[in-house]
């Protein structure tokens, strides 16, 4: 029986957060395993409040979809000035997209001054098309030029490129896809390495105009603590989650290579799970490199924890296991 008094229990108090604050654009998976539902676990796992704004309902699990259904243009954009008018947004990340008049809409809403992570949902892991020929060019035209970050796959960056990736590409050829992307108003491109060959997993942090960041990252801020440990620092930092190299004299360009381990399988939502860590770093006020280095951790550890369904399919397990940030 509570012995507290009702006068004792009216002096109770709400301490309140300082969490900050971020807001993920997706689609909702029934599964739990990608899209808001894996967003927003991320975001709690960075201890970094999470936001949603729906774009399309699915009725889905690992195996297969059963329908979609997508919102109105109008609704998302209600859903987005409800959420900006109480909540200071300190980051924003978008996944599907499925409809050219929702990519405008977004577009139209996402203040300028808010860094924005623009995961491009448009070709599956598996190779199909997501969306039209009029959504992605919209997606190139309005939305992309709005990206602090932009994070394509393989088939992804050569659609948005127009650059053939497909056989296991030298460096350089995936600095000039990257290139064609930055042209486009993107400030970075993450290029996402699942699809290509090797016995490690390669990411590519590409940007223009940038070496006093670069430079400034190499010389001592490395991330730290928690999923951060990969840090961006002069070399290669030994660190199996997330080893990083500076890579210097391809086209100019600013490239951090972030390589891990490589997993067998598929692994559902790993795409929508990288780009809300990086954007709940970016909410913290993380660099976009440090952000990139902790997200590439916190990915490898979430796909090492991956749920396995019935079916035996495996789905990213985010803030597994639960770390110290």
């Amino acid at each position: 029986m509570d012995s507290d008094t009702p006068s004792e229990r009216q002096n109770s108090r709400i301490t309140g957060s300082a969490m900050p604050c971020a807001c993920t654009i997706a689609g909702s998976d029934s599964g739990g395993g990608a899209g808001i539902q894996a967003d927003l676990k991320t975001f709690a796992a960075f201890d970094v409040w999470g936001c949603s704004v729906i774009t399309s309902l699915t009725a889905q699990n690992p195996c297969t979809v059963l329908g979609i259904e997508n919102a109105s243009a109008d609704f998302v954009g209600l859903q987005m000035r409800a959420v900006a008018g109480d909540f200071r947004i300190a980051a924003y990340k978008t996944g599907m997209l499925p409809t050219e008049d929702i990519i405008r809409t977004v577009a139209a809403n996402i203040p300028k001054s808010v860094p924005t992570v623009i995961d491009p949902v448009m070709i599956s892991t598996s190779g199909s098309r997501l969306i039209d020929e009029d959504a992605a060019e919209a997606l190139r035209s309005k939305l992309l030029p709005l990206a602090k970050v932009v994070t394509p796959n393989i088939p992804e960056t050569c659609e948005l490129s127009g650059i053939d990736l497909s056989r296991n590409p030298p460096e350089t050829a995936i600095a000039n896809a990257a290139e064609a992307i930055l042209d486009g108003g993107t400030e970075y491109v993450l290029i996402k390495g699942g699809h290509l060959n090797g016995d490690y997993s390669s990411d590519y942090l590409i940007s223009k105009d940038r070496e006093d960041r670069v430079e400034g990252i190499a010389a001592g801020d490395a991330v730290r603590d928690g999923w951060g440990d990969g840090g961006v620092s002069a070399g290669i930092r030994d660190d199996s989650r997330c080893r990083t190299e500076i890579k210097t004299g391809i086209n100019g360009l600013n490239i951090v290579k972030y390589t891990g381990p490589r997993f067998s399988g598929e692994i559902h939502g790993s795409g929508c799970c990288l780009s809300s860590a990086i954007a709940a770093c970016l909410a913290k006020e993380y660099c976009v490199e440090r952000a990139c280095a902790c997200a590439k951790v916190f990915i490898g550890d979430a796909i090492a924890g991956a749920y396995i369904s019935e079916s035996k399919r495996y789905s990213i397990n985010p803030g597994h296991p639960k770390k110290s940030l």
